[in-house]
């Protein structure tokens, strides 16, 4: 909502120091491909998708928490369109990203990955057939996915993916 993106804006802006040139730069990349809904939000000079402000709170919420803005390897369940890794991608120094998902999503999340100037190297896969490329990932996230998957799929994630992560 406007009022929840208002907020954003403000712990970004004050919390995070960041100008507000800054903020629309880097959210830029998710304002064009899909057609997102476009809103005016208090304090900025042109409408944005507000779905950017969120995941660029939540990308300096994993940097402040990481303690640096190298996270190496990152995984992440359940990515939607991929928007969380394209503003991470833009906020910290990342290494490999591997996406897991169902495979009609990862079409979409190719698409946008591949329109937004992403950086890191990536995977894009199901978690059947994900072959392992590390021992190790620095970052497993799920923003909403991990927790409404099958209890059975939710181990088959554990034991492949996040019980090799440090974070």
């Amino acid at each position: 909502s406007k009022e929840i993106a208002e907020l954003y804006l403000e712990i970004i802006r004050y919390e995070y120091n960041l100008s507000i040139k800054e903020i629309i730069e880097i959210i830029d990349p998710l304002q064009f491909t899909g057609q997102p809904k476009l809103i005016k939000i208090n304090g900025l000079p042109k409408k944005i998708s507000s779905v950017g402000l969120r995941y660029l709170k939540t990308a300096l919420d994993i940097k402040k928490l990481a303690g640096s803005e190298h996270i190496d390897h990152i995984v992440e369940i359940g990515c939607g369109f991929g928007g969380q890794a394209i503003i991470l991608d833009k906020v910290c120094k990342i290494k490999t990203y591997t996406f897991l998902d169902l495979w009609q999503v990862n079409l979409l999340i190719k698409r946008f990955i591949e329109n937004t100037g992403f950086s890191a190297k990536y995977t894009i896969s199901t978690l059947r057939e994900y072959q392992k490329k590390l021992e190790t990932f620095d970052l497993v996230l799920s923003n909403y996915a991990f927790s409404e998957l099958p209890f059975q799929l939710q181990i088959e994630y554990f034991n492949e993916i996040l019980s090799n992560s440090t974070n």
